[in-house]
Order: structure tokens, then C-alpha cells, then sequence
């Protein structure tokens, strides 16, 4: 019984030194993928204003 919990002792301390080295990565790719997605969303409204003619709206307006 005391080597299987010493041999799972070891497997845990395996796991969470992996975990912690691990945790920064997770946050990259948190910090990626919020920075893509507002990318995006950003590309559709240019594209969605630029094909209704909200763009030449605002230049007309701004630069008259």
C-alpha cells in the first residue's frame, strides 16, 4: 500500500509541476484568441459598412 501511494505521490507531484508549466501558456492563448475574435468581429463591420455605403457616408460628412 505505501509504494502505490508513494508511486502515486510522485505521478501527482508529475502532473501538477506539468499543470504549472503549462499555465502560461493557457494564458497566450486566452490573450490570442480574444485578440482574433475582436479581429474579426472588427473585419465583418468594416466589410458590412463598407457595402452599405456607411463608409462613403462618413468620408461625405467628415471631410466636406
Amino acid at each position: 500500500m505505501r509504494v502505490q501511494f508513494s508511486e502515486y505521490a510522485t505521478h501527482q507531484d508529475y502532473l501538477v509541476e506539468k499543470v504549472n508549466e503549462l499555465d502560461g501558456d493557457v494564458k497566450e492563448i486566452k490573450k490570442l484568441v480574444f485578440q482574433v475574435k475582436w479581429a474579426v468581429i472588427g473585419a465583418a463591420a468594416v466589410v458590412v459598412a463598407s457595402q452599405t455605403g456607411l463608409i462613403d457616408l462618413f468620408m461625405s460628412v467628415v471631410f466636406k
